[in-house]
């Protein structure tokens, strides 16, 4: 065995294929290996009976009496049963979440939710070593998050997301942390772990369906809140999802081209949605626009509530009392699902549909030569409108006369703080909210 010195180590040269390993006649267990890319420090000992092998750095990086130290410090460890991979400080749960969060590009709805999901789920893991998360922990934690909920479901869905996040964090951990030039993880275990556990894609397909529309809107135009009546029907009418419609401003609006514009930090797609305003749009907007609440939302908060976004988030105490009066458990999304569903009905071509729901459009290269702008959904839109009111019973007219009389009941409720009825409101919306959930 030679003895390892500058001078011989620069005299090797690279191999074509395969390895060699020149161990120091000085140093037991220390050593050299030589490949096709590259000259490294190693280290080799037995360690509980079984012969192990540590690479130190690479002879680029480090030099010859700086590799010696650490190869007399990592043989001493050894010696004593350590390997030195076992005392490594691998990053925690929640460290891997903070720097995915760092380097990904998310919106902050979505940080929110990946930091909500592993959380609440997997709170006693956010502090372990995420080498140390097991197949058996894994399986044992799934089946655990199944169990009945007050809704009557089993919360599958709530499972399956779960480790679908975390299975995210873990792919992202094999490609971020290195130790010796390997990943931390060879693997990621929750492929193994639930190959054949998911309880697969629990898709929500709930509607208003067609013969409670009628119903539906009947209910909706007996709330004293004109607020969420107004957000009810901009949702089913435009079909945009619920912050979409919340977060409104009056300068996305432009009357004159008869346009809304969804920004992309608002909309899921990233991108400017630009949205034609029908017929029944327009005048739930020029309703609005005439009760001049001086706000730059067009649903403002309530003064009386403390909402730092500015404007209406979720009035789910309408909801919930619409559920009771229609006999159905509806959710927000159901109505941009009853919206598209009544494109679909209508005959209205799937393209325009896609435009519409603003998905993501898959093109070959003839549609790459079709401007779907929102100039071409604008008849389309109009017909879903005319589809939905026909089977409500009702039309922009009618609607009209009937907002009207239903009276501006808005800024009693949401200037007047200290109204005796908007106590009576709130106490009752409470009551019911606490009821239900």
């Amino acid at each position: 065995m030679p003895r390892l010195t500058k001078k011989f180590i620069e005299s090797l040269p690279s191999l074509e294929k395969g390895q060699t390993i020149y161990r120091d006649d000085q140093l037991s267990g220390f050593g050299l290996r030589v490949t096709a890319n590259c000259k490294s420090f190693v280290v080799e000992r037995q360690v509980k009976g079984v012969r192990r092998r540590v690479t130190i750095g690479h002879t680029a990086t480090m030099s010859l009496e700086t590799a010696r130290k650490e190869a007399e410090r990592i043989l001493a460890e050894m010696a004593q049963g350590i390997h030195p991979n076992d005392r490594r400080d691998d990053p925690t749960l929640r460290e891997v979440m903070h720097k995915f969060l760092e380097v990904r590009t998310l919106s902050p709805k979505s940080q929110d939710l990946y930091r909500r999901i592993i959380s609440r789920s997997l709170p006693d893991w956010l502090d372990l070593p995420i080498t140390s998360i097991t197949k058996k922990m894994i399986q044992e934690r799934h089946h655990a998050l199944v169990k009945p909920t007050h809704k009557g479901t089993e919360n599958k869905s709530d499972a399956d997301r779960t480790f679908h996040t975390l299975r995210v964090m873990m792919n992202f951990a094999r490609s971020e942390y290195e130790v010796n030039g390997k990943s931390i993880l060879e693997v990621n275990p929750i492929r193994d772990a639930l190959h054949w556990r998911w309880h697969g894609n629990n898709v929500r397909t709930g509607v208003i369906p067609d013969h409670k529309l009628a119903e539906f809107y009947s209910a909706v135009m007996a709330q004293p809140n004109k607020a969420a009546r107004d957000f009810i029907f901009l949702l089913l009418f435009t079909s945009l999802r619920r912050n979409e419609v919340s977060s409104l401003r009056w300068g996305n609006i432009d009357f004159e081209q008869r346009t809304m514009t969804i920004p992309a930090g608002y909309n899921k797609s990233k991108r400017d949605h630009i949205l034609p305003l029908t017929e029944m749009v327009t005048a739930i907007l020029e309703s609005r626009k005439a009760l001049r609440l001086e706000s730059e939302f067009v649903l403002p908060a309530s003064e009386d509530t403390h909402y730092k976004t500015g404007h209406l988030c979720e009035p789910r105490a309408v909801l919930l009392r619409i559920r009771k009066q229609i006999g159905i458990e509806w959710i927000w999304h159901d109505l941009r699902r009853t919206a598209l569903s009544a494109c679909e009905k209508s005959g209205i071509p799937y393209l325009a549909i896609q435009r519409i729901a603003n998905h993501k459009i898959r093109r070959d290269i003839t549609d790459r030569y079709l401007v779907i702008d929102e100039n071409y959904v604008r008849p389309y839109l109009e017909e879903m409108n005319d589809r939905l009111l026909s089977l409500m019973g009702t039309s922009v007219q009618e609607w009209k006369l009937a907002d009207l009389q239903a009276g501006v009941k808005e800024p009693n409720y949401f200037a007047r703080k200290h109204s005796t009825r908007v106590i009576e409101l709130a106490a009752q919306e409470k009551e019911e909210e606490e009821f239900y959930w």
